[in-house]
């Protein structure tokens, strides 16, 4: 009995202390859910975090070597500088500078600097650090081969393997560099010349190969000299015939680059299918019949001029890949995966408007901006009858057979002073030649295209003596033209001059000559 009192009163403790553990569970579980919770939160956001950190690793390394192959095949020198050290150098830096990726690994950046330069250049890193975005410098600097060198550093700042650095790239301008001397230099002695010229009042006779001391030529002449001296684009605007050819092989021979190939072009004969082909040249293979390796007409002209006629005529498409190379941007020939660059100066001829060609959509607004700097504007052959005297003894010159001058007839001279030349130069020379080779006149339409419109003065032609001559025959009958248009617009210069087809300071001119004589 006592012994069953005792296990009773020991079950009782033990039911009782149950009782109480279970109660304290209870109590402590929701806190310990809780911790559990927050240490399964905490632990799923640092495997986030490591496998997000170890994701943007591989991406800086992909990127990193995706840079490095983009540089690696690029014909700009890039370079990336760490506190002054080159810690990555790209074939192309290495061959503008002369030295191996060792050597230049091992130099303090400023080394390859001209001493007048250093400074400079560590100013612009300095403000890359402070801020800012991108910084372009021109800067002297020397080889391995001790020899200077121009180049033109376009800058930015990088963060490169999570540090802070600069990413430069380069390009040899020491060509360019070289080109703006000698077009200062060459600048001075035209504008020396023509002030020469204007200040005694003698007005040029001709320039280069082109022929005329009219007003409008006098201008011609001058833009054309001092176009010769820079490095802009130049348009020259004319009617077909009038010799635009001539005047930008005239701005060529006159420049820097007259030691230098001038390559003329007609853009209205290139059919489309071939024109990066022409342009940029192809390597072998690089289509069906491509079985050597063709020079492009932009390295043809290597250091010289590109002469684009009838610009107009090329199409939209072709524009942007043609201005990135106008510009410098570079290009690929058909077939190849490496990037040339040449250095040319570009001249642009057209018959036509480019603004209009602007408007409707048919030329692009950069492209007409980039050749569209320096515009010249050649007067056509009708708007210049003064000239007429000096362009057809120059072609009886050129046309006649060695050692014989052959003699115009002055039925012939008072034809060629009424016409109204729509062919311009092209045709007065055409004419001559037929004349001196048939011995026969233009008088009729299929001839010549006369018009019912063409000024002809009619009236007794001046005399011919033996001791006439060309310009003594065509003087007298001028003068006649001249009385013949005053004496029909009742002495009325002005009337007088726009019917001869010359400006009223020309017309004055004449007459003072006449008088004087």
């Amino acid at each position: 009995m006592k012994n069953r009192s005792k296990n009773e009163l020991n079950n009782k403790r033990l039911s009782i202390q149950g009782l109480g553990h279970q109660s304290i569970r209870k109590s402590y579980y929701p806190e310990l859910q809780k911790k559990i919770q927050e240490f399964k939160e905490n632990n799923a956001r640092l495997v986030k975090e490591i496998e997000e950190k170890k994701k943007s690793e591989n991406a800086l390394k992909k990127s990193e070597e995706l840079y490095r192959t983009l540089a690696d095949n690029s014909a700009d020198g890039i370079a990336i500088i760490q506190n002054q050290k080159l810690v990555y150098i790209n074939p192309a830096f290495e061959e503008i500078f002369g030295y191996t990726k060792q050597q230049l690994r091992r130099m303090n950046l400023v080394e390859l600097l001209h001493s007048d330069y250093r400074q400079p250049f560590l100013d612009m890193v300095q403000r890359l650090k402070q801020g800012s975005q991108t910084e372009n410098i021109d800067v002297l600097c020397i080889r391995g081969d001790k020899t200077n060198i121009w180049v033109n550093d376009h800058s930015r700042a990088i963060a490169w393997q999570g540090q802070p650095a600069v990413l430069g790239t380069v390009r040899d301008i020491t060509q360019k560099k070289e080109m703006e001397a000698r077009s200062i230099e060459s600048m001075a002695r035209l504008e020396s010349e023509n002030r020469l010229l204007k200040s005694q009042g003698m007005p040029r006779h001709g320039l280069g190969s082109l022929i005329g001391k009219s007003e409008p030529m006098q201008t011609v002449y001058e833009k054309i000299i001092l176009s010769a001296a820079a490095e802009n684009s130049v348009v020259i605007y004319g009617e077909s015939g009038t010799g635009k050819e001539l005047v930008a092989r005239t701005i060529h021979d006159l420049s820097p680059r007259h030691k230098k190939p001038f390559i003329p072009v007609n853009c209205g004969a290139i059919p489309d299918n071939l024109f990066e082909s022409e342009f940029f040249g192809y390597q072998k293979g690089a289509f069906s019949g491509a079985t050597t390796h063709k020079l492009g007409l932009l390295e043809a002209a290597e250091g010289g001029t590109l002469f684009l006629d009838e610009i107009g005529e090329i199409p939209l498409h072709h524009q942007v890949k043609l201005l990135r190379a106008i510009e410098g941007g570079g290009f690929t020939p058909v077939g190849s995966t490496t990037p040339k660059k040449v250095d040319f100066r570009i001249i642009t001829a057209t018959n036509r408007n480019l603004n209009q060609l602007v408007d409707s959509g048919t030329m692009r607004k950069d492209f007409f901006y980039r050749i569209h700097i320096i515009p010249i504007h050649i007067p056509p052959l009708r708007e210049r009858i003064e000239d007429l005297e000096y362009l057809t003894s120059h072609f009886v010159r050129k046309l006649s057979p060695p050692g014989e001058i052959k003699a115009i007839p002055l039925q012939l001279q008072q034809w060629i002073q009424g016409y109204h030349w729509p062919g311009n130069i092209r045709e007065l020379e055409n004419t001559l030649a037929q004349y001196l080779t048939l011995n026969t006149m233009p008088s009729t339409k299929e001839d010549h295209g006369f018009t019912e419109t063409t000024p002809c003065y009619p009236g007794q032609a001046p005399c011919l003596d033996e001791s006439s001559n060309l310009t003594d025959s065509l003087n007298r009958y001028e003068k006649q033209l001249i009385d013949m248009a005053l004496e029909k617009t009742g002495g009325n210069k002005s009337r007088a001059a726009k019917m001869l087809g010359i400006e009223r300071r020309s017309l004055q001119r004449k007459i003072t000559r006449h008088q004087s004589n």
